[in-house]
């Protein structure tokens, strides 16, 4: 499969016209599917990072849990996705997984574990705060 990434301007598609040919070129006497979606950007490393360093390692902390038990709970409260059992038809609840998650989905996703958390009093640093390097005193709960 692939995918090119174009911009609509004037109702005309801008595309990369050689990688254009190059799969049509591949692709010649085929029959093909395309699709047109509007383009939502993967979720950014520094994203992935704040999640993990910034708010699931100071919840697990504080709330008692190691660092994967904090993300698999976090998953389940919030990336529920459910799977049958195909021998008994028996359904389970399963925190779906985080990586196919576009930007948009996954700033929801930490906002929903930021506003939960803190209602059992953790505070979490925002991102600016985590990514300016200000201090916090998880004991006291306040910035220092």
């Amino acid at each position: 499969m692939f995918q090119l990434i174009s911009e609509v301007r004037d109702g005309r598609f801008v595309v990369n016209q050689q990688l254009l040919s190059k799969y049509a070129d591949l692709l010649t006497g085929e029959k093909v599917l395309v699709t047109f979606e509007k383009f939502q950007p993967d979720k950014s490393a520094q994203a992935r990072k704040y999640y993990h360093a910034g708010v699931v390692k100071p919840a697990a902390k504080q709330l008692g849990y190691d660092d994967e038990e904090m993300h698999e709970i976090f998953k389940l409260k919030f990336n529920k996705r459910m799977l049958v059992d195909r021998t008994t038809g028996e359904v389970f609840e399963v925190g779906g997984s985080t990586k196919p998650m576009k930007r948009g989905a996954f700033a929801e996703f930490v906002n929903s574990c930021i506003r939960w958390v803190s209602q059992a009093g953790v505070r979490i640093q925002s991102p600016e705060e985590y990514y300016n390097g200000i201090g916090f005193d998880e004991v006291n709960q306040t910035t220092i």
